[in-house]
Formats: structure tokens, C-alpha cells, sequence
């Protein structure tokens, strides 16, 4: 309870309130006691009868800030704001610290120096005083004006005097007296507006009741003192007539009239005037003032209202949460058809009864050609709150001060739905913080000072499937339940799609879900589906349209014909053709529009129908599009393949017109394919749409050429087919060479693909010697062998790369001669072969440091490396096989450092370095199996399981070499897989029903498989 002294009036008014006593009553005895707090005059606080040592006036205004906030969390940043404002010093934030330090210490005095606060809380980087109820008394004087309201629109105007006598009692002086800066002076404002409103309604009451003679001198005293107050000046002339003074009472007004002329230019208002006819025709006034109308304008709430409940039960608490700053607002913006209306008609419904006065709705009509005027919304409003039509201001401005004066005292909620831009919304916005404000727009009004964005995505999966279930019925959604997610999923999750759909299924019981998802699943009809009587998607996407300018829907139909899941600034220049920074300020401005999504800084999406819906729109340049972003990724790859020193295909690129985006070094390359690696697959499929093949190749290229093609391969190699189907049908020869040697490389390496490389493989290297690209054919040749030696029989792999390394013919592409004697080397290692091998990875290593071929050079260290450690020679090997790591971190991708790692774990395997064998082995299989490796994850795998036998750590050594037995069945290594089987059954004691072949969670097809 607030704590007064004992025996004053106050608490004995309190005491007489009936229901609102109960706010402040002493809490039941037994309980501890809780400190109480005055805002209303000098910050003070007690604690069981004894007054608090609070401190400076600087510590009382973080007190008055946490006390202000009612419980709620304040960040850090906004007390060194509200204490020091916009300059804050360097000791700033200890200087907080330092003071709630010293708050818990007087709030909490006998808890233990570890003892966690119990009342001014931490809650991350904010801190929270929490407070029983009746603990401040300017929450209390709130809290009894908001009584004082509920009761006389009961029809109590008596029990609503006395609740607000007892709230104007609580002030003693001041509010906040004594504190420095502008958060004080803001808030001194706004509590002595709070009683002043008080104060005015009050003698209101007072005049409806009883005799208007005693109340002239507070009113005449008051009024005085706010000469520019209309209420006050109004209750002056009502008491003056009723008092029989009817001459003073026009001396009243006419005094009234010159000041609002001098002063403000402008008449009196609706009320004053009317006074004024019923003092000139010397009509009694009323006996009595009628209890204010309270307008329910909203909408009906959606009976099948789904999901986004955190959304809700957010924007429900931060409406009915007191704002000290100023009145609650909340801007919901999102694209056309995602629910922002119908969202906010429902959390209105759920916030009204925290709203006693009234809640004021309108549509404002933004997205239209037409939007809402100011001067009709406010007419709306006025009448809603009671203002008769004759009285209704003319000015928009006249009209949006008669709104804030009748706002100032009420608790009303206010409702702006389709916002179109700050400009229209400014004119409805309330003045008092009794109100709140909950707005829709397109567009997110970041220029709309204090008001709370929220940015309302689609659907989550699961609400959509219980949307759409109830409107046609769960039962019918059950028993369909793989065609209802494909027909969400064709919605995009667009509550307005899923409604359509719903709709029309509803209407046609006899329809399968199935029936209307497959024909979502046609991209070229799927907006022409989606339309139901009025309801039409297209058309709410044509709302947005319809307010671009010329460069905004140039830049919406040309980056929606690129087909990239998420397009980054540099390629949204590349395709506008234009400086970075324009294409920022453009994606910026459809950004703000809800028809673009920026799902991180400097890179964009199209949802998948706005992205329809751009590409029905005619384009003149619509076909430039696609080769602008393939001519921009292309010299992006060859700096890339710089970057990483990848000579083998960096040559063989075709020259482009596009700089590409920087890349610095190899960390910022690896990070640049992680992030492009899906846009480019999907580029890949726009480019075979659009017929550009060319291109296409050279990206297809240079991306399998970098074997780091993450965890589906599979999607990439369909992607690939798809531009290839498109050559061929082109008949372009040389764009075939390369995709065929791309597909066959990607086969090889990344599916384990084996036999279904192989024509491809040999068909590329026909066409590449017929065209002449020993490059290319060199390529293709290398992959031959390396299938030929994978199939081969154990005991017939060392004479095949005998024969091999013998009669390779790598003219004009010695990077091909490195990479074949790298392969002869780890092939020869296989069979135990360890002199052979070093002799070719010398000759590798040799080759590439005279050609400069950084990583064919790392690649043959490793391997002399791995062949001095099985001859014995540990310190060598492990000299060669951490400068080869070395080496890959610094030019090459991660798969490569992957590569790297695995001699080294085996190396110091062999030197008995255990724990470092065991951890580098580990790190290899992370990023082995992260990548699209049929290669040397086996090899990687081997070596953990041996390092973790070694330490004794059998069971997880079993795993690994169990994993290792799969992957060597899926790749059809039977040699190896046997010697994996007797390895895991004498050795580890596994049972022989064990499933040794086992399935990997994504199948692959096997090496059959064309």
C-alpha cells in the first residue's frame, strides 16, 4: 500500500471508495514487508515506517525510471538515456550499474551480500523493479481515475466524485520534483496533465450533483491559472449561469475568445460556443452532465481467426501496457493477404475490456488509388465519441485537437487499419497516454517516432493445415492430409491463399483436396486459381504494385525473373545495371512496401506468389535479367577460384563483362559459397528456363570443379541436367563439353555415381577434342581413370595406374598430370604400395611448385606425407602433412582442408600421438561428411575408428568403423567392406546379424543408377 501519515484525509477518502480501496489496502498481516513510493511531489520511499536514504537526485531518476515502467523491463541503453540524454559520458553505463547497485542495497537491506535481488531484478542487458500493487502512488492515482471512468459510465457519477478526489488526494506537490533532464520534464508534463484532467473532471461531476456556488472559487482559481484550457473555461461559464451570473458568465467567454484569437488563432470550440448561444438566449443550462458515449466501432472478430498466438498475446500486453514515454503504438505491417486486418481486429477484440471508453476503428484505405481523408476519419471518430454533426469542426486540424481533447481523460482504443503512409496517420494519433494505438500498413512507418514495428510473417505450416481445416471441415483435412500440405504449401502460407482455397473446396464438396493441389502445383495458372468471388490474391498484390514508382516496378519484375531463393545487393545491381547504392535505396523502398523481404542486411526475397504475381507483369528487359546475374556470378567464381589458386578451372572460364563481388581471402570465399551455394543451383535452373546455356556451363563448371557442393549434390547434378537437356537441344557443342564433364565430375565425386559417369565422361572428352579444349578433355580423361582405378580388383589397381600415369597425355593442361600422379599416389598407398606412391606425389609436388598450383601442391605434400609415415619416417611425415594443412587453409576450400587432415591424423596415428590423431580424424569426417565427398570420407573414417581403438575406446571405435563399413557398401568397395565385417566381428565381438550394409538417412542413387 502507498503509506501516508496517519490520520490524514487522504486515507480516510481512500478508505471510502468502495471497490477501488481494495487497490491500496494494507496486504494481509503476516506478509514481509514491501517498500511504497512517491512520484506525485519529491521521489521518496519507505520501508516498514522508516523513511529511504535514496541517495542523489541522478539515483532517484533511475528510481523514478523503473517505478515509471510498472514492472517492465528497462534496457540499459534507455536509463543512460533518460539520465544523461544524448550525451551520454564514457563511465556512463558503470555509472547505472552503480546505482542499482546501491538501490538493491536500500530496498533490500537485510538480504545477503550473493543473495539474489528479489525486487529490483535483472532481465538480460534491462533491469525490472518489481512491486506489490499499491505501491506508488502515481500508479494508484491511475489506477482511480480509470475507476472513476468505469463508474460513471455505470451510472455512479457519486462513487466516480469520490474515486477521483481520493486519486488528486495522492498529489503533494510537483510530480518528480527535483529531478534533472528531459525524462523528468516529459513525464512532470504528462502526470500534471493526468490530474489537471482529474481536477476538470472532478468539478464536472461536482456541478452535475450538487449547487454550483461553493465550486466557483476552485473553478474560476483553475481556470485562471490554464486560461487556455476549453473544459475548464466551459465549466466556468456553466457554473456562472447557474449561479445566476449570467453577465460575468459573457464576460467569461468573451475574455475566453480574445485569448484563443491572441494566442492561438483560433475560435472556440464545439462546446464554449454552444455555451455561448444558451447564455445569449439566457436558456438554463443542463441540471446535469450526460455520461460520455462510448463508441464500439470495430469490425465482428473472424470466428475461424488461426494462429500467430505469441503474435497475439504480444501485441495484447504491449496495448494494455502503460507507456511512460507516451501513448502505446503498435504498427503491424507485412505484405497483401498475410492477415495484418484481420490480426488486429482480433487483438482488439481481446484488449477492449482494457479499454472502458470505447474503441475507435477505421479503414483508411491505403493500399487504394483513393485512401481514407483525414477530415472524414476524424468526422467518424467524433461522432463516435458523442459530438453532435453541427458542432464538428470544418479544419482538419480543429478536428484533430477536439479529438485529443476528448481523448485526454479516456481510456479509448484506437484502430487504424491500411495505413498508407505517416502523413495520414498523424492527424488520428491521441495525445494522452490513457490510450492506445494499434495500426496496419503495407509499409512499416519507421518514421513514426515511438511507435512498436512488427513485421507479420506467413503462416507457420501447422496453422495453415488448421486454417484451411476450418473452413472445409478437419475431417476432410485428415483424411487428405498429404494433398492439404501441398495445397498450403502452393499458398505460400498466405492466410489470404489458404482462405481462397478453403473457400472454393467448401463450395465443392464433391473436389479432392488432391484435385485443388495439383493444380497449385502449376506455377503458371496457380494466381488465376487463387481467386473466390471478391477475394482475389492477385489483386491484393496489385494494391501494392499500384504505388511504385517507374524505377521500383522496373526493379520488382526484373529481380523476381532471376528465380534466386535469396538475392544479395551486388546481384540486385548486376541485374537493375546500376550503382549498388541505387539498387539499396530501390530493394529498400519494396522492402518497406511488404513486396520484398530482407531476411538479413543486404540480401532480398520474393515471397513465391508475389513473385508470380511480378512475373505476369510485362517487362521490356525481362530477358536481360538472367544473363546479368549468370555474367555477375561468373566473374565472382573466378575470383573465387583465384582466391582458392584453382588453375585447373579458373582457365578454362569464359572471359565476363561483370567485376563480380570481392572476395579477400579464403575464409571470406568459403563464407561466400556457403551463402550462394542455393542461389546458384537455383540460377542454374532460371538459366535452362531462359534458354541461356553458355553461361550456365561456366558456373556449373566452376562449381562442381570445386567439390564443395554441401549435403545434396543430387539437387545440383538436376539442375545441371536441366541446362544440359537445353544445349543438346541447342545443338551447342562446347556448352555440352563442359556440362557433361561438370555432371560426370559431380557423379564421380560427390554420388559415388560410378558407372553412370563414365559415358558422360567419354562423351565430354569427345566433344572437347573436337573442339579442340585439350583443358577439357584432360579433365574429362582424369575422372575416367579415377573410376577406372575405383572398380578395379585389389590386386589389378597397381598395373592400371602403372599403365595409367604411363600413357596419360596431359598436353597443355599440366595441372591434369599433378592431379592424376596425386590419385596414383593415394591408389598405390591403398595396395600398401608405400614407395611407388611417394615417387608420384614427389613428382606431383614438383610439378605444381613449378607451374604454381597451390593446390595440387598441398595435395601431393599430403600424400608424400602419408606414404613417409606408413615407411616409418614419423618426423618427415608429419612435417609434409601439417604444411599441406597449411597450405589448404590458406588457398583452399573447406572440403580440401578436409582432404588435408586425414594424412595427418594418420600420421600422427602412426608416430603414437593418439589424442591429436583421434581429433584431427574427427575433424576430418565432420567436414567429409558435410560435403559432397566419395572419396576420402572412407579414408577419414578408417583412421578415427583406429585412433579411438587406440585409446581405448572401444565401443565408439566399433561405431566408426561400422560407419565406415556402410559408407564402403554404398560406394561398392566389397574388398574393403569385407575386411571392415571380419574387423568388427573378431575384434569388437559384433554379432553376425548385425546389418553391416545399413542405409544412410538420405538414400543416394547407387552406382548403377544412370
Amino acid at each position: 500500500m502507498y503509506e501516508v501519515s496517519s490520520g490524514s484525509r487522504e486515507v480516510e477518502s481512500l478508505r471510502q471508495v468502495g471497490p477501488a480501496g481494495s487497490v491500496i489496502r494494507e496486504r494481509a498481516a503476516g506478509r514481509a514487508a514491501a517498500p511504497s513510493f512517491t512520484l506525485l511531489g519529491e521521489v521518496r520511499g519507505r520501508l516498514g515506517g522508516r523513511e529511504l536514504e535514496l541517495g542523489s537526485p541522478q539515483r532517484r531518476l533511475v528510481l523514478a525510471v523503473l517505478l515509471l515502467h510498472e514492472g517492465g523491463p528497462v534496457e540499459l541503453d534507455d536509463l543512460v538515456d533518460a539520465v544523461w540524454g544524448e550525451h551520454p559520458p564514457g563511465h556512463a553505463i558503470q555509472g547505472i550499474r552503480s546505482h542499482i547497485a546501491n538501490l538493491r542495497r536500500a530496498l533490500e537491506p537485510e538480504r545477503a551480500a550473493r543473495q539474489p535481488a528479489g525486487l529490483l531484478i535483472s532481465v538480460g542487458r534491462a533491469y525490472a523493479l518489481r512491486l506489490p500493487p499499491g505501491s506508488v502512488d502515481a500508479t494508484l492515482a491511475r489506477t482511480l481515475v480509470e475507476r472513476a471512468r468505469r463508474s460513471e459510465h455505470a451510472g455512479d457519477p457519486a462513487a466516480a466524485r469520490e474515486q477521483l478526489a481520493a486519486a488528486l488526494a495522492l498529489w503533494r506537490g510537483s510530480p518528480l520534483a527535483g529531478l534533472p533532464g528531459p525524462f523528468a520534464e516529459r513525464h512532470r508534463e504528462r502526470l500534471a496533465e493526468l490530474r489537471l484532467a482529474a481536477q476538470e473532471r472532478r468539478l464536472a461531476l461536482e456541478l452535475a450533483i450538487g449547487p454550483a456556488e461553493p465550486l466557483l472559487p476552485e473553478i474560476a482559481a483553475l481556470s485562471a491559472e490554464h486560461p487556455l484550457r476549453e473544459g475548464l473555461r466551459g465549466l466556468h461559464l456553466t457554473a456562472l449561469h447557474r449561479a445566476g451570473r449570467r453577465a460575468e458568465a459573457l464576460a467569461v467567454y468573451a475574455r475566453t475568445r480574445s485569448e484563443l484569437v491572441a494566442e492561438l488563432g483560433v475560435e472556440p470550440g464545439a462546446d464554449l460556443t454552444r455555451l455561448h448561444r444558451e447564455l445569449l438566449r439566457d436558456e438554463p443550462p443542463p441540471a446535469e452532465t450526460a455520461a460520455p458515449v462510448v463508441p464500439a466501432q470495430l469490425p465482428a472478430d473472424l470466428v475461424d481467426f488461426t494462429g500467430h498466438g505469441e503474435v497475439v498475446t504480444q501485441l495484447a500486453a504491449r496495448l494494455r501496457r502503460p507507456d511512460p514515454h507516451g501513448v502505446p503504438t503498435v504498427v503491424v505491417s507485412g505484405m497483401g493477404g498475410v492477415g495484418k486486418s484481420s490480426l488486429a481486429i482480433h487483438v482488439a477484440h481481446r484488449v477492449r475490456g482494457h479499454f472502458p471508453d470505447g474503441q475507435l476503428y477505421a479503414d483508411l484505405r491505403g493500399a487504394s488509388a483513393a485512401p481514407a481523408p483525414a477530415d472524414v476519419v476524424l468526422g467518424g471518430f467524433l461522432r463516435g465519441l458523442g459530438v453532435p454533426e453541427g458542432e464538428l469542426p470544418a479544419a482538419v486540424q480543429d478536428r484533430a485537437a477536439l479529438l485529443r481533447s476528448l481523448l485526454a481523460t479516456r481510456r479509448v482504443l484506437v484502430v487504424l487499419d491500411d495505413a498508407r503512409d505517416v502523413d495520414q496517420v498523424r492527424p488520428l494519433l491521441p495525445g494522452s497516454t490513457g490510450t492506445a494505438v494499434l495500426i496496419t500498413s503495407r509499409t512499416a512507418l519507421s518514421e513514426l517516432s515511438g511507435a512498436h514495428p512488427l513485421r507479420l510473417p506467413v503462416l507457420p505450416r501447422e496453422d495453415a493445415l488448421r486454417l484451411l481445416a476450418k473452413i472445409v471441415g478437419p475431417e476432410r483435412v485428415e483424411t487428405q492430409l498429404a494433398a492439404a500440405h501441398r495445397a498450403v504449401e502452393g499458398c505460400g502460407f498466405l492466410p489470404l491463399a489458404v482462405r481462397i482455397v478453403g473457400a472454393r473446396l467448401a463450395a465443392r464438396p464433391g473436389w479432392s483436396v488432391a484435385r485443388i493441389s495439383d493444380r497449385l502445383a502449376d506455377q503458371r495458372s496457380r494466381l488465376a486459381l487463387l481467386h473466390v468471388g471478391e477475394l482475389t490474391v492477385a489483386r491484393a498484390f496489385q494494391l501494392g504494385y499500384d504505388q511504385l514508382n517507374s524505377a521500383q516496378a522496373r526493379a520488382f519484375r526484373l529481380l523476381a525473373r532471376i528465380g534466386i531463393p535469396e538475392i544479395p545487393l551486388p546481384v540486385c545491381a548486376a541485374v537493375l545495371d546500376c550503382t549498388p547504392e541505387r539498387a539499396e535505396e530501390i530493394c529498400e523502398a519494396l522492402v518497406d512496401l511488404s513486396l520484398l523481404d530482407t531476411p538479413q542486411p543486404d540480401r532480398y526475397r520474393f515471397h513465391d506468389l508475389i513473385r508470380l504475381f511480378a512475373l505476369e507483369q510485362p517487362e521490356p528487359e525481362g530477358a536481360a535479367a538472367v544473363p546479368r546475374a549468370l555474367d555477375h556470378y561468373v566473374a565472382t567464381l573466378n575470383r573465387l577460384h583465384g582466391v582458392f589458386q584453382s588453375s585447373a578451372v579458373r582457365d578454362c572460364l569464359l572471359p565476363a563483362t561483370a567485376t563480380g563481388s570481392p572476395i579477400a581471402d579464403n575464409e571470406a570465399g568459403q563464407a561466400w559459397l556457403d551463402l550462394e551455394r542455393a542461389n546458384l543451383i537455383a540460377l542454374l535452373r532460371a538459366a535452362a528456363d531462359a534458354g541461356v546455356v553458355r553461361v550456365a556451363a561456366d558456373i556449373a563448371w566452376a562449381l562442381v570443379s570445386l567439390s564443395d557442393l554441401g549435403t545434396n549434390p543430387g539437387e545440383t547434378l538436376r539442375a545441371l541436367e536441366a541446362v544440359l537437356r537445353v544445349a543438346e537441344s541447342h545443338g551447342d557443342r562446347p556448352a555440352q563439353a563442359r556440362l557433361l564433364a561438370a555432371a560426370g565430375g559431380l557423379q564421380t565425386v560427390g554420388l559415388g555415381q560410378f558407372l553412370a559417369a563414365v559415358p558422360r565422361l567419354r562423351r565430354a572428352r569427345t566433344l572437347a577434342e573436337a573442339e579442340g579444349n585439350g583443358r577439357l578433355r584432360a579433365w574429362a580423361e582424369v575422372y575416367l581413370t579415377l573410376v577406372d582405378w575405383h572398380l578395379a580388383p585389389a590386386a589389378e589397381l597397381p598395373d592400371r595406374v602403372s599403365a595409367a600415369v604411363a600413357s596419360f597425355d596431359g598436353t597443355g593442361a599440366p595441372w591434369a598430370d599433378g592431379i592424376l600422379r596425386v590419385a596414383a599416389a593415394q591408389a598405390y598407398l591403398a595396395t600398401g604400395a608405400h614407395e611407388p606412391a611417394r615417387q608420384q606425389a614427389e613428382a606431383a609436388l614438383l610439378l605444381a611448385a613449378d607451374a604454381g598450383f597451390r593446390e595440387i601442391e598441398a595435395f601431393a605434400m599430403q600424400e608424400v606425407g602419408a606414404a613417409l609415415s606408413e615407411a616409418g619416417d614419423h618426423a618427415r611425415a608429419l612435417e609434409y602433412c601439417t604444411a599441406a594443412l597449411r597450405q589448404a587453409r590458406r588457398h583452399g576450400p573447406r572440403l580440401q582442408q578436409g582432404w588435408a587432415l586425414t594424412p595427418l591424423a594418420r600420421a600422427n596415428l602412426n608416430a603414437g600421438n593418439l589424442e591429436a590423431a583421434e581429433a584431427q580424424a574427427a575433424e576430418a569426417v565432420r567436414i567429409l561428411t558435410g560435403c559432397a565427398d566419395m572419396f576420402n570420407r572412407g579414408r577419414a573414417l578408417v583412421v578415427h575408428g583406429r585412433a579411438l581403438a587406440a585409446l581405448h575406446r572401444t565401443d565408439e571405435a566399433a561405431a566408426v568403423f561400422l560407419r565406415a563399413c556402410r559408407f564402403y557398401t554404398r560406394i561398392r568397395r566389397p574388398d574393403t567392406v569385407n575386411q571392415l565385417r571380419e574387423l568388427l566381428l573378431t575384434e569388437f565381438g559384433m554379432p553376425p546379424g548385425t546389418d553391416f550394409s545399413g542405409t544412410l538417412t538420405r538414400r543416394q542413387p547407387s552406382t548403377n543408377e544412370h
